[in-house]
Order: structure tokens, then C-alpha cells, then sequence
């Protein structure tokens, strides 16, 4: 993530290049044909360009079930357990549904990432084999990072926070290939600085934000 304060503020020179990975390795265990179990360890880093490595770092684990009594309907839940960037250990809550409750059309709930704790509600319609449309709405959506050893909060830590809604398209162009166009906008998104022990500086919202994207998948 690129950021460009302007004006004259306590974030206008906080940060700039943010980087965010997560890793996570998934083990399932099929009880049954309709009950599977799951479970695995997460490590993320989230820091800007020349944060120090190892305060950038936290760990966590994951675990959780699902029920599919049927191809239409899937239903799971769990939790994570990651730990933040100097502030408590962050529960996330896993929450998975696939139903098509009429035909043609699926409702869906979804985590998106250990990263920002988000979870996705989607309503989808397929129009054909090749061609689903939906809309949706992504919760929790918060991303805490580790900052440089400049700026007014040398060493400290950066959060932006907010919801997200969406239309979204995706096209199978082929078996194995499809892509995906989505639209969306930001919903009472904030900023938040703390100092390198986490100590809240400013909070500040922002401006109405749109997004648009495109995905492009090839499976082999």
C-alpha cells in the first residue's frame, strides 16, 4: 500500500510504502462425509519500508469445522488468534457459508485474510455456467502495521480501519482461467497513529474512497 498525505497534520509524515504478508498452512481432517476439521499456524508481516523486521512480525494459530450436508449448503465456523502489533492478541472470528438457498443464487460468508481480520458477506446470482454477479460487504476490515525510525512516530504504529461494499463480475474464460472486475467503496474508513509502545497519538477518519479492480486467475 501507497500512501500521500497532504497538507499539514500529524500523519503528513508518519508513513509512506506499508508491506503486508501472511502465511498460513491449513490441515483438514474429514470426520465424515458431511463434517471436516481444520487447523494450522499463521505468521504475518506487516511493517513499513525500513521498519524493523522482528517488531513488524506476529504469530497465531487458526481452527475450526464445517458441515456440508449437501452440495448447496456448507456452513463453518472457528477462530483465530493472532498476536497484534503492540495491542492484544486479536480473536478473529472464521465464519464460512456457501447455500444456494434458490436456484441460481448463493449466499456466502468468507474470511479474506489474516492480514486485516476481514470477514465477506456476498450475495452472488449466477446468470449462466460462465458468468456470476454479486454484491457484498467486507467487515472488519482493520490493518495495523510497524513504522520506520523517522517521521513523527519513529518506530511506532500505523492502523487503517474500515468496511468495504462492492458489486463484483467474474467471467470463466476457460476451464482454468477466469477473471474478475469489482467496484467498491469504503465505509466510515479511519486512520490511526500510536507511538512505538502503541500509545494512541490522533485517530482521524477520511474522505469517501473508491476502488475498482481486476483479477485475473490461471489454475494448472
Amino acid at each position: 500500500n501507497l500512501y500521500d498525505f497532504k497538507g499539514s497534520s500529524a500523519f503528513t509524515d508518519t508513513w509512506e510504502e506499508v508491506h503486508q504478508v501472511a502465511l498460513s498452512a491449513t490441515v483438514e481432517m474429514d470426520l465424515n462425509n458431511d463434517w471436516t476439521f481444520f487447523g494450522g499456524p499463521v505468521v504475518r508481516y506487516a511493517g513499513e519500508s525500513g521498519a524493523d523486521f522482528g517488531t513488524s512480525m506476529s504469530y497465531g494459530a487458526f481452527a475450526g469445522g464445517s458441515w456440508s450436508p449437501s452440495d448447496d449448503l456448507t456452513i463453518g465456523l472457528g477462530l483465530a488468534f493472532v498476536d497484534d502489533i503492540e495491542d492484544d492478541v486479536r480473536i478473529i472470528p472464521m465464519v464460512r457459508l456457501n447455500w444456494e438457498f434458490t436456484s441460481g443464487f448463493w449466499l456466502r460468508a468468507m474470511p479474506t485474510s489474516f492480514n486485516t481480520g476481514a470477514t465477506e458477506l456476498q450475495l452472488a446470482w449466477e446468470v449462466d455456467r460462465d458468468f456470476e454477479v454479486a454484491a457484498g460487504l467486507v467487515l472488519n476490515n482493520r490493518r495495523r502495521f510497524r513504522l520506520d525510525d523517522d517521521g513523527a512516530a519513529a518506530d511506532g504504529v500505523g492502523m487503517e480501519d474500515g468496511r468495504w461494499i462492492y458489486l463484483r463480475g467474474r467471467w470463466d474464460l476457460a476451464e482454468d482461467v477466469d477473471l474478475t472486475v469489482s467496484i467498491g467503496a469504503a465505509l466510515d474508513p479511519d486512520l490511526w497513529l500510536g507511538d512505538s509502545r502503541g500509545t494512541e497519538i490522533i485517530e482521524r477518519d477520511y474522505d469517501q474512497v473508491f476502488a475498482i479492480g481486476a483479477t485475473l486467475s490461471v489454475r494448472f
